[in-house]
Parts: structure tokens; sequence; C-alpha cells
């Protein structure tokens, strides 16, 4: 997922590509119409930033790593697993 946001109001950080994989099983073969619900780890990640979207230069920066499940499914889901990649 690539989310954009416009430079003429954000000077930094105006791209963030972001990637995410998760393993998936059969569909079992009594499923109505071959179709079941997959229940899809939805990551989310956040970076304490000034009100135009800034971090300061030269110092560490804390990010949140979470993550949560479709809203409809009984079944949570949990990662085992992350790995953060930052770019400049």
């Amino acid at each position: 997922m690539d989310a954009t946001r416009p430079a003429d109001t954000w000077h930094l950080s105006t791209r963030t590509p972001t990637e995410w994989g998760f393993p998936s099983g059969q569909i079992p073969a009594n499923s109505p119409k071959g179709s079941a619900d997959v229940p899809m780890p939805l990551p989310d990640y956040g970076v304490a930033t000034g009100m135009r979207g800034d971090v300061r230069a030269g110092r560490p920066v804390a990010v949140t790593l979470s993550g949560t499940t479709q809203e409809w499914l009984t079944d949570s889901v949990k990662a085992d697993a992350a790995t953060l990649s930052p770019s400049a």
C-alpha cells in the first residue's frame, strides 16, 4: 500500500510505502459458494511528529507497531514476527 500527501502542504514524508505478507490456507470444502473470510492481520504504525509532520533530524525517533483483525471476525489473528526497514 502506498500513501501519498500533497507536497505543497507536506514538505517531508510525502510518500509512505507499506508492505506486509501473511500465509493463508485452503478454503474448506463445505464453504458456501467456495469462499471464506480470510483472517488477515491489519498492520499499523505511528511516528510522533510536529504539527507539520516533521521530526527533528539527528535524534532517535520512536516508531510504534500494532495490528488488528477485521471487526466482523470472531477470532483474532496474532503476528509472530515483525520487521521494520526504514529508508531515507
